[in-house]
């Protein structure tokens, strides 16, 4: 009888990503061997920590990165990270959470898109930068980096190095938010060193100065800076020409 399970295994990923993520996903990586093998990177390629996984986590429920750190078969599939809320205990940032997400992520070699972009009244980006500093294949990043002091913000020349002698980067879409004086102090030489890589940069700012000289951005860089004026509430585009 000719079954699902009687496809050959590499039809089976191309059918699962059709299927929604969440918990449809994990009901089809239970029906049998075959299909949990197929449908395990589809499960852990994209990983989005938000409000509504925070919630779950505050109830004691386990998180990806632990299980990550539990199966080192699993960390190879990672691609895309995404953390729009972080759980909290008692207030402030879960420090299980934090500690356990510092140890996997220099265990994520393939992962090639970085997003942070959790709104928190104490910076929690800057303990993780040195984790994220690693031999990557990190090639989209966009970051909420407003609470990065001089030191801090230097621990973001290393990001995106493919080996750890590689003064050359594989950054290729950098986008900052909010970024604080320290990283747009940075930012020429950071984007010099992924200058073989980097084809689009985005800033969005409250400023009142102008920008950072990006007079020697590599050729075919696109550039859009927004600054967002405090007097107002909507973001008023300013072209620049270097």
């Amino acid at each position: 009888m000719v079954s699902a399970d009687n496809l050959p295994f590499d039809v089976l990923p191309l059918i699962f990503a059709n299927v929604p993520g969440g918990k449809d996903l994990l009901s089809v990586a239970l029906v049998s061997k075959s299909f949990n093998g197929a449908a395990t990177p589809l499960i852990y390629g994209s990983i989005t920590i938000n409000v509504s996984v925070t919630k779950k986590l505050t109830k004691r429920a386990q998180s990806p990165f632990q299980t990550l750190l539990d199966r080192k078969d699993l960390d190879k599939f990672p691609r895309k990270l995404t953390i729009t809320a972080v759980p909290l205990d008692r207030g402030r940032v879960s420090e299980r959470f934090h500690i356990v997400l510092a140890m996997a992520l220099p265990k994520l070699v393939n992962l090639s898109s970085f997003v942070f972009d959790a709104h928190l009244t104490v910076s929690f980006l800057p303990a993780l930068l040195s984790n994220l500093a690693t031999p990557s294949q990190l090639k989209e990043l966009s970051l909420l980096a407003d609470n990065l002091n001089p030191q801090q913000a230097k621990l973001l020349l290393h990001i995106g190095h493919r080996t750890k002698l590689d003064r050359g980067g594989s950054l290729q879409k950098l986008s900052l938010r909010s970024p604080s004086t320290c990283v747009l102090g940075v930012l020429p030489e950071w984007i010099e060193r992924n200058r073989a890589s980097m084809t689009s940069l985005s800033i969005k700012v409250i400023i009142t100065t102008r920008p950072p000289s990006l007079a020697n951005h590599p050729k075919g860089l696109s550039l859009d800076y927004q600054w967002l004026y405090p007097a107002f509430t909507w973001i008023y585009p300013v072209s620049y020409s270097p």
